[in-house]
C-alpha cells in the first residue's frame, strides 16, 4: 500500500502483540502509530521489516540522543523501563534475548538488563536468525553472536 512515497506492509500480529500504539491524525484521518519503544521490538521481533539487526542496533545506539514526540509529550531517549515491559508483554524469549545483548552493547540499561536475563531464551538462539551460526557465544544471553561488533556499529563510520 502507498501512502504519499511511502510504501506499507500490514503485518499480522498475534493479539497479544498488539500494544503500544497511539492513534494520530495524519492528513485528517486517524493512523494507528508505534510508540518508539514498540516500534524497536517490532523490528526485533520482524527482522525482515525492519531492516535487519544492524538497523535494530542503530536505533537503539541512537534513540541515546534522539528527541521523540509521544502522546505524552516530547522527551529524549528511549524509556528503557516501558522497553522491558513491553519486550516481556511480546512473550518471545529469543526477542528478550537479542534485546538484552544489544542494550548491553548500546551501553544502555545496566541494571534493567538483568531483567531481561530471566526472560532470556532457554534454548540457544542466533543474534540473527537469518545468518547462519558462528563460534561465537555470549552465554549471559544463551545467543549466538552471529554478526560481528564491526558490522553491527558500522553505522558509526559514517
Amino acid at each position: 500500500m502507498k501512502f504519499g512515497n511511502y510504501a506499507y506492509k500490514y503485518v499480522r500480529l498475534q493479539p497479544h502483540k498488539f500494544f503500544g500504539y497511539q492513534k494520530i491524525l495524519y492528513a485528517d484521518l486517524p493512523v494507528l502509530i508505534a510508540e518508539p519503544e514498540k516500534a524497536v521490538l517490532d523490528s526485533l521481533d520482524h527482522l525482515e521489516y525492519g531492516g535487519g539487526i544492524q538497523e535494530v542496533t542503530k536505533a537503539l545506539g541512537r534513540s541515546r540522543t534522539s528527541t521523540f514526540d509521544t502522546s505524552e509529550g516530547t522527551r529524549e531517549g528511549l524509556d528503557i523501563a516501558k522497553l522491558i515491559q513491553y519486550a516481556k508483554a511480546m512473550r518471545n524469549r529469543s526477542l528478550s534475548s537479542r534485546l538484552g545483548y544489544l542494550l548491553t552493547l548500546t551501553e544502555q540499561a545496566r541494571e534493567e538488563v538483568k531483567e531481561l536475563e530471566k526472560h532470556g531464551s532457554a534454548w540457544p538462539v542466533r543474534l540473527d536468525p537469518t545468518l547462519p551460526p558462528n563460534s561465537k557465544w555470549d552465554r549471559r544471553f544463551n545467543l549466538n553472536v552471529n554478526v560481528s561488533y564491526e558490522q553491527l556499529f558500522d553505522w558509526r563510520r559514517s
